[in-house]
């Protein structure tokens, strides 16, 4: 019986050989007559025999030794390893969580955000720039840090006031009368600090004295006086009053850095993840028509095992391969979904929201290299360096207040007025009387340790932001070096992958006459079509690496190429 069909598969292939090959309507194939001369024929018949006979061999040793591979495993093993795989179990699992699907309906959670926005990548990234929550939290930074100019500034705006003072005395003199005094004054000021250090204090006084009860008496005395207090050496530069409001601004120019920072790696991922869900969709749609493929394969497989042509293997064989693409679907999917999710969420869309691209073509627009330009424009432009620089201007100004706190505390002291006294309240208010005072005031902490501690730390955070100048810049130097990289070897990769994905679809069209001929069987088929996925799949692949390298080399210089 074995050898009746190992003949009866040699008389199959031997018609397949000998049938001619009709291309496929439409792509130009020919059917060519055979021109073999007169006398040649029998003996290559009589070849073909042999030869289809002695593949009849083969396959049928390939049988025996399918057939004995069963026993290679010991039945021991054969039972630990069903017992840790049940399949039984599996599919059980597989089909009531198909039925729960079912049942539920399909996911619709953008049905909830009304229909689909549709995108293209400009629109994209305007969304970004007025949605994303990260840029909206650095605004709100930058905007709490501005209010801080103006509290700074209020140091220098004067001050209003007045004092209130009633005060009685009672004495009790030997051999006279008891004697009281009271008085009563009124003392409005106005003070304020100029950016010299200088303060000023205006104030005047107006009292009241009344004595009794000897002799009854009402004295009342006004006056008006300017105090001023300059320090001369301690605190006596405009850089040492005026410090709060620096501070004030190199913190609010940080920020705008971080700010700029941020909105540049905003614009970044948002083209990155438009590209990535773009390709998402283009991988889908390759492994579908694969998946296509594996069932016309499925199909021919069947109908050629129904005529005796194949073996069950080859039916089994397609169904792999199928299965096989079909996970490759589903990851493709969730990476897909994963990809979208990451989208709306740079987008500050809600998450579930339906988008739609409307740029789908990711097209390939080579730049060409110029690496040292790229370094210099984005040390010069990018705002992480201009970060640094701004925070080490803001060390310098600390190092300089720190050593003017090493000085002594040295203040000239000088005052002027005008009073006048008078029992009559009119006349009080001539100030005819005058006043005047000069002096200095000195001194100076005990080994001053404060002020020491204050210079030595400012000089190390000098020292530290130099350093991480020089980091950043290196950093700067390496990310615009691995953009370059990057474009350069997708660039590469897409001269290959464009090369493989020519071979591949030339081994699949050459694998398909062979099947159809009966010289190959579909495992040729199967392994043409994988190698076409995957060149057509890392195709796409690299044309995406390539503008995603560009988009990340624009952040790197801070600006388009």
């Amino acid at each position: 019986m074995k050898h009746r069909s190992a003949a009866l598969l040699s008389a199959f292939f031997l018609l397949f050989c000998l049938t001619p090959y009709a291309g496929k309507e439409g792509e130009g194939a020919a059917t060519h007559k055979p021109t073999t001369p007169p006398g040649q024929s029998e003996r290559r018949s009589k070849a073909g025999v042999k030869a289809l006979a002695r593949v009849g061999e083969k396959v049928q040793a390939g049988q025996r030794r399918d057939a004995a591979k069963p026993t290679l495993l010991k039945p021991d093993d054969r039972e630990e390893r069903l017992a840790a795989l049940n399949l039984d179990q599996v599919k059980r699992a597989l089909a009531e969580i198909s039925a729960d699907q079912e049942r539920e309906g399909p996911p619709s959670s953008a049905q909830h955000y009304g229909r689909a926005v549709e995108l293209t990548l400009q629109q994209s990234i305007d969304i970004a720039l007025k949605s994303n929550l990260s840029l909206h939290i650095a605004e709100l930074t930058k905007d709490a840090l501005e209010t801080e100019i103006p509290r700074a500034k209020a140091l220098f705006d004067p001050t209003v006031g007045f004092g209130l003072n009633v005060s009685g005395e009672r004495s009790f003199p030997e051999q006279s009368p008891i004697q009281e005094l009271n008085t009563q004054s009124v003392t409005p000021f106005i003070k304020t600090t100029v950016p010299t250090g200088t303060a000023l204090l205006l104030s005047s006084e107006l009292g009241r004295e009344e004595t009794s009860p000897a002799k009854f008496t009402t004295e009342y005395g006004s006056g008006i006086a300017l105090t001023v207090i300059q320090p001369l050496l301690r605190g006596g530069r405009i850089y040492v009053t005026t410090k709060p409001i620096k501070d004030a601004e190199f913190d609010v120019r940080i920020e705008e850095a971080k700010l700029r920072a941020e909105i540049l790696r905003v614009i970044a991922t948002t083209k990155s993840l438009y590209y990535t869900v773009a390709l998402g969709e283009k991988v889908i749609a390759l492994i579908q028509a694969a998946i296509q493929r594996d069932k016309t394969l499925i199909e021919a497989s069947q109908a050629l095992l129904n005529a005796g042509l194949v073996t069950k293997r080859d039916v089994f064989s397609a169904e792999i391969s199928h299965a096989k693409d079909e996970a490759k679907l589903v990851n493709a999917q969730a990476n897909l979904e994963t990809a979208r999710n990451a989208f709306l969420g740079v987008l500050g869309l809600p998450i579930g929201q339906e988008v739609r691209l409307l740029e789908k073509e990711i097209g390939f627009h080579p730049v060409p290299l110029e690496v040292e330009k790229w370094i210099v424009t984005a040390i010069e432009n990018r705002p992480e360096v201009m970060e640094v620089d701004e925070r080490l201007s803001k060390s310098l100004l600390d190092i300089k207040v720190a050593k003017n706190l090493l000085l002594p505390q040295v203040d000239l002291i000088g005052s002027y007025g005008r009073s006048q006294n008078h029992s009559a309240f009119e006349r009080s208010l001539a100030f005819r009387g005058q006043a005047w005072g000069a002096g200095l005031v000195f001194s100076v902490p005990l080994g001053n340790v404060a002020a020491k501690s204050a210079l030595s730390r400012a000089g190390i955070e000098q020292e530290r932001l130099q350093q991480e100048l020089l980091q950043r810049k290196r950093q700067v130097e390496q990310e615009v070096r691995a953009a370059a990289i990057k474009l350069q070897s997708s660039s590469e990769r897409m001269k290959a992958r464009s090369m493989i994905v020519e071979q591949a679809r030339g081994k699949m069209e050459v694998s398909r006459g062979r099947f159809a001929l009966g010289l190959a069987t579909n495992l040729d088929i199967i392994d043409a079509q994988e190698d076409l996925l995957d060149a057509e799949t890392d195709l796409l692949q690299a044309v995406v690496d390539y503008n995603i390298g560009i988009a990340e080399l624009e952040a790197s210089i801070a600006g388009p190429l």
